[in-house]
Parts: structure tokens; sequence; C-alpha cells
């Protein structure tokens, strides 16, 4: 029998009033700040156990960038951009895609990234709960130009 898996943990903090305090969901919502617990795929979207085939870190959404960590990875597995850097973001139709695996696509100070991922749960609902993230906040840089 196969053992269930624990629900997604989704951290969020807000740096200004809360919707019961402004009266608004939409002040909450615009200060909402979002943490993730990933899988960073350093190989061909293997998501290999191997330490050096892949990382774990916390991806953190903002309403001004986005940033990523990957614990004790180094300079190579951590970035910060800006939504207006972010290019795509989709599942990912064959790497990790049993496990949530998910894509990741900005221009980093002009350099061009593609970052394959996947929710350290393994839950394919979680994955698309980010990727819905990610599309929303650059959409929303796309309309601000």
């Amino acid at each position: 029998m196969a053992t269930p898996l624990a629900p997604a943990v989704v951290k969020e903090s807000t740096a200004a009033a809360t919707p019961e305090e402004s009266g608004s969901s939409e002040a909450h919502e615009a200060a909402a700040v979002r943490r993730f617990t990933l899988i960073h795929d350093h190989s061909r979207g293997n998501f290999e156990k191997d330490p050096k085939a892949s990382c774990v870190g916390e991806l953190t959404v903002s309403p001004t960038e986005i940033k990523f960590d990957g614990a004790g990875a180094g300079e190579g597995h951590h970035f910060e951009a800006s939504w207006a850097e972010v290019l795509d973001a989709g599942s990912n139709k064959f790497f990790g895609s049993g496990i949530g695996g998910f894509h990741l696509t900005i221009t980093e100070n002009g350099k061009y990234q593609n970052l394959n991922f996947a929710p350290k749960s393994k839950d394919k609902a979680e994955a698309k709960l980010i990727i819905d993230l990610l599309n929303a906040n650059a959409r929303k840089a796309d309309r601000g130009k």
C-alpha cells in the first residue's frame, strides 16, 4: 500500500496590513511573499538523487521578483530575476513529469537560462499552483510596461 504524500507546505509572509486590518484582500495579495521548497535538476531533467545531479532549495515569489537559493549548491544554483526577466513557466511534458516537473525560463542580466524544478513534495497540484503563480506575476509585469 502506497503511503500518501504529506500536503504541500506554502510559507507566506506579508509586508503590509492583513486583509482584516486593511479591509481588502487585494492589499494582502499584493504584499504576499510565497516560498516553496523545490528540487532543482542539474542534469538533463532526470531529477537524479545524486547530489551533483540535483539540489534542494527555496523558491521565493514576491510582488517584485523571484529568487531561488539551492542549499549548498553555490553560485550556479542561485538566481534573482525581476518579473520582466521571466520569459516562460510551464509543465514539463517529459522530464520529471511524474513528480510535477516544470521549467522556468529567465533572462537574468541578459543571460538566457532554462531551469528545471519539481516540488520537493513531488505533488503535481503544488507544481500547478507554482506555475500559475509564476505566470500571473509575469503577466502583471508585461501589463506594467
